[in-house]
């Protein structure tokens, strides 16, 4: 079941999204847009998940 859109993500959710996000970068199979988008949400990500 989804989580409602007010509630925060877990620790868990956070982490793998990061690591998938990272994997996806480390491909080099991406736009510069693209690259530099997911860069980004990965920072915020990063720094939610400390």
């Amino acid at each position: 079941m989804p989580k409602p859109k007010d509630q925060p993500e877990s620790f868990e959710d956070l982490y793998r999204e990061l690591q998938a996000t990272v994997a996806k970068l480390e491909a080099g199979d991406l736009s510069l847009d693209e690259s530099l988008a997911l860069f980004q949400r990965g920072m915020e990500l990063a720094k939610n998940c400390g």
